[in-house]
């Protein structure tokens, strides 16, 4: 008895060293067979073809293709293959949801959403706002292959001002992880120093708001010197810059800095100028359309449980997302009546301050007249002003507002399409009801709404994603030599985008994954 005790713990000793060692082994050589490719070079489909992946990489592609014996080989008959998806905003560090659940931004809810990444065919993403540190423990566990996630792009913290676009958004309480998600750049100085804290400690991509906002509620803005010195510091490592802006003098501004991607200009539609200056620089253009008014139409009541019914969706939501998305105590139901109030401006603000600086002087006069009156120089005594009654906001209706942004965004969409601008994706996932990998497809879907083609739009989430953050040269399109990144489909994308979400079998480095298994390591 004793000795079969020993042999299994001996058994149990070896199984447990053996599994990190058993994850870091090269994945099998996998053969797709008889597929139609879509290999995101530019080229037409081509039928009736083959694509070998062996460690990890595209080996063959052709008419007859030789495997070893070893290789899985699975029928791609009527099927079809796409480079392996990028998004390039994904941001793990706050919940999608509600945000009244602890455990929505816990690290096994951040865990979830890679997996979902890697189910709705996303190979790449790259993290935005958050923290550094923790984006690189999540990318070293992928590249061990003991987390199934896409390959990880780490941006670290939002560079921003003071106070400005996204810091405020962050509560007082949550002011320690504020300060790991955000950089607030004060001077060049400071901008220097955090600028070197993101490229010498693994980042891979800047991530920068210069934002004022919207015009009735301005916000701080990083000055031009420090956004400058800002991409000056990540070219000088070799590191793409994306910046999101509000208008176009934002946009030209942070062109004539060297920025890499302009993401937004949320605030007007994009002008000829912007549009020139990015086609002679070169800059590619993120439009997020997901993050900008969608919420409106997801938002109501019916929208919102044919959305959350949609299987790419549905298999994405943990018990505890699916709980706090029921909650009538959290976010969503508040956003609906939220949406038919009014923008409570600049001018709004600046007008109470001023009725309670009355109201405070007129107190104190009071005050000051009931002391004289207990003096008995006879005077009678003062009562104190009732305060001013609020005031109504004066602005626009916050769901008129989104829902003109949603135009605006469509809009630049084919403007910067005709003027042969490159349109990347990136969903915005981490903003309400923008999904982690469900996300993208939404993304993709509304930029065909704008104008695209599903062959531009799938251009757009492969090959001119990777170019934006400088991984083409192993990604973005099959070809060989390249990394095996491929999304086996059940159906035809170019006959409906939709399609796209009808996933077979997702290759991340040539590790074969099925969609209904993405937390099988």
């Amino acid at each position: 008895m004793q000795s079969s005790r020993t042999l299994f713990r001996i058994a149990l000793t070896l199984l447990l060293f053996s599994l990190p060692l058993a994850a870091q082994l090269p994945p099998p050589a996998v053969l797709i067979k008889n597929v139609t490719l879509f290999d995101g070079t530019g080229k037409p489909p081509q039928t009736g073809v083959s694509i070998l992946v062996d460690n990890g990489r595209i080996k063959a592609i052709g008419a007859a293709v030789d495997a070893p014996a070893r290789a899985q080989v699975i029928d791609g008959t009527g099927k079809y293959v796409v480079p392996g998806l990028f998004d390039a905003r994904v941001q793990l560090s706050s919940s999608p949801a509600n945000r009244i659940l602890r455990a929505e931004v816990g690290e096994e809810q951040r865990v979830a959403w890679m997996h979902s990444l890697v189910a709705a065919g996303v190979t790449s993403a790259r993290l935005i706002q958050g923290d550094l540190v923790e984006q690189r423990y999540f990318q070293h566990w992928t590249t061990l292959d003991l987390l199934n996630a896409p390959h990880l792009i780490a941006a670290g913290p939002t560079f921003t001002a003071v106070d400005g676009i996204p810091a405020d958004q962050y509560p007082v309480l949550a002011r320690m992880v504020k300060e790991r998600e955000v950089y607030e750049i004060k001077d060049v100085d400071q901008a220097r120093e955090k600028a070197r804290v993101v490229a010498h400690n693994g980042g891979e991509a800047f991530e920068i708001v210069y934002d004022s906002g919207p015009a009735a509620r301005p916000a701080p803005r990083l000055s031009d010197d420090v956004l400058k010195l800002i991409i000056t510091e990540a070219h000088g490592h070799d590191l793409k810059v994306f910046v999101w802006v509000s208008y176009n003098e934002e946009a030209l501004t942070a062109i004539a800095a060297g920025a890499d991607v302009i993401e937004g200009i949320s605030e007007e539609v994009v002008s000829d100028a912007v549009l020139a200056e990015m086609a002679a620089k070169k800059v590619a253009f993120l439009p997020s359309l997901a993050s900008q008014g969608d919420l409106v139409t997801l938002i109501q009541p019916e929208a919102m449980k044919t959305y959350l019914a949609d299987p790419l969706v549905a298999r994405s939501l943990s018990p505890v997302m699916k709980k706090s998305l029921a909650s009538e105590k959290g976010a969503l139901p508040q956003m609906r009546l939220v949406l038919d109030e009014r923008m409570i401006t600049r001018a709004d603000m600046e007008a109470a301050q001023a009725d309670a600086k009355k109201a405070e002087e007129a107190a104190k006069k009071a005050a000051e007249t009931r002391q004289k009156s207990k003096g008995g120089d006879g005077k009678k005594e003062a009562v104190a002003p009732a305060p001013p009654a609020p005031r109504e906001p004066t602005g626009e209706r916050i769901g008129t507002l989104l829902e003109k942004q949603q135009e605006r965004a469509e809009q630049n969409v084919k403007r910067a399409l005709a003027a042969g601008i490159p349109i990347v994706t990136g969903s915005g996932a981490g903003n309400p009801l923008i999904f982690a990998g469900p996300g993208l497809h939404r993304e993709l879907a509304l930029l065909v709404k704008a104008g695209m083609t599903p062959i531009q739009a799938i251009t757009a989430a492969t090959r001119n994603t990777a170019a934006s953050m400088g991984k083409d040269a192993d990604s973005g399109t099959i070809e060989t030599g390249k990394l095996g990144d491929l999304v086996l489909l059940d159906a035809d994308p170019l006959a409906d985008i939709g399609n796209l979400a009808k996933i077979n079998t997702v290759l991340r480095g040539g590790r074969k994954i099925t969609p209904d298994e993405p937390d099988i390591y």
